[in-house]
């Protein structure tokens, strides 16, 4: 081996025979892949034996061709000709040579082309044409079969671009839709914000308008409870009697003639009435009495607690023993207003509960602050 590739004649790598491929028959180095169709790492997988008996292209080509020519000779047929043949060339030789060398002068023969050389190159000739054709129509199919697939290919992409497209459009349609849906749900939330927030400073203006409205209801009903008031401000009640059958006008006259010191008659007006009262339904008299003035009402009141009248109305009407009492009369407003803040009284222990001059008044203690109670809403405030 020379050193040079046998078909690029560059020179060959010098550092080992595994960095090109070896014939095992003309004994030429081929560089791999550019100059012979083994790639490096095929040569150098292969076994001692395989790379041994490798054979470069030219190499198979001729060991091919020599078999080719070996079986057209062994054709008796193929032999009678090319006898035949020889035998019409050897005669026409003869005739040119005896008209060519009239001067009998030793003409050169022509060498016979060797039958195995013709054989091999009209079959190399008859391969190639093979070769061509089969190339051809390789290229020929695979240009059709590529034509077709991409001609179908084109069709199915044009089909789902269509149907993408479609579907692309039925989304935004949907989306433009619930889009417009969206916006109207917008608009119909700010509208209800906007009105919710008319509504709440409606509901502020009215919640202030509400409680200016009851401030003064609370003062008109004041006023209105303490005119009724001022007709019973005159009025004197004594209650806690159980005869029923009083005569309300002597008993009258004569409670008024014991606290009496002068000698001017008190003019007055009794009003008997009687209720059942207590869990036992016990029946109770009362009797009423309207003064001239809520003076001379204060000053018959005032008497009657300076003189103890309590212990000697044995002597005007007997009763049993049971205690009678003598209060400033109430509206049933104010009656009713005294009954639950004496319950109030218990509860929250508050220390005094009274009447003056039609006024109900309480306190929480000897020396706390006297209040007056002019509503029910006041009894909230204790």
């Amino acid at each position: 081996m020379n050193g040079i590739c046998g078909t690029c004649k560059n020179p060959l790598s010098k550092e080992g025979d595994m960095d090109y491929a070896t014939c095992s028959i003309c004994k030429n180095g081929y560089h791999f892949t550019s100059c012979s169709t083994l790639g490096e790492s095929s040569w150098r997988t292969m076994g001692d034996s395989r790379r041994g008996a490798w054979k470069c292209t030219l190499c198979k080509e001729e060991k091919q061709a020599s078999k080719t020519s070996q079986s057209l000779s062994q054709d008796p047929n193929k032999d009678r000709n090319e006898e035949v043949k020889n035998r019409n060339l050897g005669e026409q030789s003869s005739k040119t040579k005896d008209q060519s060398n009239t001067d009998g002068s030793k003409v050169s023969k022509k060498s016979d082309i060797p039958e195995s050389k013709i054989s091999m190159n009209e079959l190399s000739r008859q391969l190639n044409s093979k070769i061509d054709d089969l190339q051809k129509s390789m290229s020929a199919d695979m240009e059709k079969g590529f034509g077709d697939l991409e001609k179908k290919m084109n069709k199915k992409f044009e089909e789902m671009d269509e149907h993408i497209g479609k579907k692309l459009k039925d989304f935004e349609k949907t989306l433009n839709y619930y889009g417009d849906k969206v916006d109207e749900a917008n608009d119909i939330s700010r509208n209800v914000e906007k009105k919710l927030v008319l509504m709440e400073k409606r509901l502020d203006k009215s919640e202030k308008e509400n409680v200016e409205l009851r401030t003064k209801m609370s003062k008109m009903e004041k006023q209105s409870n303490g005119l009724a008031q001022k007709e019973f401000n005159t009025k004197i009640e004594i209650s806690g009697i159980k005869n029923k059958n009083i005569d309300h006008n002597d008993v009258t006259k004569k409670i008024l003639n014991k606290v009496n010191d002068t000698s001017e008659d008190i003019q007055f007006r009794a009003e008997k009435i009687v209720m059942k009262v207590g869990e036992e339904k016990q029946e109770r008299t009362t009797i009423v009495v309207q003064l001239r003035s809520q003076e001379a009402r204060n000053m018959v009141l005032t008497k009657i607690k300076s003189s103890k009248l309590y212990s000697k109305l044995n002597e005007i009407m007997p009763n049993e023993g049971a205690p009678v009492f003598f209060n400033e009369a109430l509206s049933p407003y104010y009656k009713k207003l005294f009954f639950e803040a004496g319950r109030v009284k218990r509860e929250k222990k508050y220390a005094f509960l009274w009447v003056k001059d039609g006024k109900i008044l309480i306190k929480k203690e000897e020396k706390g602050n006297t209040l007056r109670l002019e509503s029910m809403e006041d009894l909230g405030k204790l």
